[in-house]
This record gives C-alpha cells, structure tokens and sequence, in this order.
C-alpha cells in the first residue's frame, strides 16, 4: 500500500501539471510551467515537514533549503527585468511556429509539462524516505545546506557582475554612436 503522504504529494504534482496544462490553454502561453517550477518543490517537501508536525529537524532544514532555491528562482529573474505578461522561454516561441495549435496544447503543454512536474516530484520524493527515517540533524546535512547557500551567493555575485558588465558595454556603446554622430 502507498503511504498517504506520498499520495498527496503525486495528487500535488499531478494538480500542478493539470493547472498549468489548462492555463496554457486559456492564455495561449506555455510558461505556467516555469512560473511555479520554483514554488512546487517547497510544497513537497513543506507538505513533509507538515506531515511530521515540524518535529523533523532534517524535514525542516530541507523545507527551508527549498524555500531558499524556489526564492532564488523567483528573485534572480526578478532581478533581470522579470517576465513580462504573456513571455515565455525561447523553447516555447521557437516550437510554436513548427506545429499547430491542437499539437501545442496537447503535447507541449501536457506532455512536457508533467514531465517536469514529475521531474521535480522525483527531486523532492528524498523527503519522503527522510521523513520516515530519524529526525535528527547531522553533520553532512548542515555541510550540504550551507554548499547549497554558497552557490546561491555566488550565483548573486555573478548576476551583479553580469548587470555591471552590461552597464558598462552599454554605456561604451552609446558613447560610440555619440562619437559618430559629431563626425568624430
């Protein structure tokens, strides 16, 4: 028999799926999928820790790992000028054109999107077996929390180096076209 916390996590991912198959069908954009691609694995794992009453200390810091990563994927976007309304990933837009209508609705849309979902419940369904195990930290799980939050500060010292060097390309730029504009 399937444990019930296990269940609900699949019923999660697979609402998720069918949520996102069904938004991209009203508004014609295949990005639902990436939109909550941050968010569904904190609901997996949270669901969990919930599980456990937030006596599972190995739970919560996996909980709040996630939480961390799904802020980062929502932030660093965020940062770069967020998605506008209606914009989807280059996949999407170069697809598109090569088939028609009823084919990317049912088999981008559904297809590839419960492919991630499943995916990401497959990223997340460790915490199941932790959730059945002892609840205690140990060395090795703070080790890879604290690797984990490095690449995070890395990734956010490189996009801030990114945005520099743009600035600065841009700047060069405009002042060549100034520059061939006087005749100089």
């Amino acid at each position: 028999m399937i444990p019930s916390e296990l269940l609900v996590s699949a019923g999660l991912a697979a609402s998720a799926a069918l949520l996102c198959w069904a938004l991209s069908l009203v508004f014609r954009a295949h990005a639902w999928v990436d939109r909550l691609w941050s968010i569904v694995p904190l609901l997996y794992i949270g669901g969990f820790a919930m599980a456990s009453f937030g006596s599972h200390s190995r739970l919560n810091l996996m909980t709040a790992v996630a939480g961390a990563w799904g802020l980062w994927l929502i932030l660093r976007p965020a940062r770069q000028g967020g998605d506008a309304p209606g914009a989807e990933d280059g996949r999407w837009t170069m697809l598109r054109p090569r088939t028609r209508l009823p084919f990317n609705a049912a088999v981008l849309s559904g297809i590839v999107g419960a492919c991630q979902y499943l995916a990401l419940w497959m990223v997340a369904v460790p915490a199941w077996t932790v959730y059945q195990g002892p609840g205690a930290l140990r060395g090795g799980d703070l080790g890879l929390a604290l690797l984990l939050l490095l690449v995070f500060s890395a990734s956010y010292v490189t996009d801030l180096q990114l945005r520099a060097v743009d600035r600065i390309q841009r700047r060069l730029a405009a002042n060549r076209g100034a520059t061939r504009e006087s005749g100089g």
